[in-house]
């Protein structure tokens, strides 16, 4: 929104090497429910001696909500479930229904 986030509500931050002789530099910042459902929108801007300008990302906090990918993962697996009973009752079903017409005509 245009604010700066103070310095006590982010984590991390010290420069770590990589296996390829690069380093990097990782910040993290916690987002409490109630600021996710206020809908804010959240910029990261990165400033680096190689880089000409500065580089800024927007983070889009209704295109990343967990709740909404767990949410369809729930629906997905129960939609499986029910249609894996039905499959198995009719299977069931068919194979009583086979039986009985072999004893009727023996």
């Amino acid at each position: 929104d245009g604010q700066p986030v103070e310095d006590n509500q982010i984590t991390g931050g010290e420069i770590l090497p990589n296996g390829d002789g690069t380093y990097q530099m990782r910040k993290s910042l916690v987002i409490s429910e109630e600021e996710l459902r206020e809908e804010h929108e959240y910029n990261c801007t990165m400033k680096h001696l190689s880089l000409d300008n500065k580089l800024d990302f927007t983070f889009d906090v209704a295109e990343s909500d967990p709740g909404s990918s767990t949410q369809s993962v729930v629906i997905s697996v129960l939609v499986f479930m029910c249609v894996a009973v039905l499959i198995i009752t009719a299977l069931i079903i068919w194979r009583k229904r086979r039986a009985a017409g072999r004893d009727i005509t023996e």
